[in-house]
């Protein structure tokens, strides 16, 4: 989002030193808001620059979460263990279900 910003920002800035030398804008108005639009972009970008480069690594320093409870997991699973259990009762509970009722697995 602040990349974004950035680049609506310095596209504002261009059109506004574009707009002061063709005429679209008065010259004052693109003296003076022109600098500030192209400081505003470049520290927008820089900033969403950062964010990018820095968010990926909070990431990994954090580990692994459970997907349901955010507790910690070990290292490549996506449950902890007792939300693992859970779903591995459920799984057999539907597959003997399924072979019960003649829906089998075959």
């Amino acid at each position: 989002m602040l990349l974004q910003l950035g680049l609506v920002a310095l596209a504002g800035a261009v059109w506004l030193f574009l707009g002061g030398q063709v005429g679209w804008v008065d010259s004052a108005t693109s003296d003076h808001w022109g600098p500030l639009a192209l400081k505003l972009s470049l520290g927008c970008l820089t900033g969403g620059v950062l964010l990018r480069m820095i968010l990926p690594v909070g990431r990994k320093l954090r580990g692994s979460r459970c997907a349901r409870c955010d507790h910690p997991t070990e290292p490549g699973h996506l449950y902890c263990r007792d939300h693992m259990k859970k779903a591995m009762d459920e799984l057999r509970d539907q597959t003997r279900e399924g072979m019960v009722g003649g829906r089998g697995t075959r």
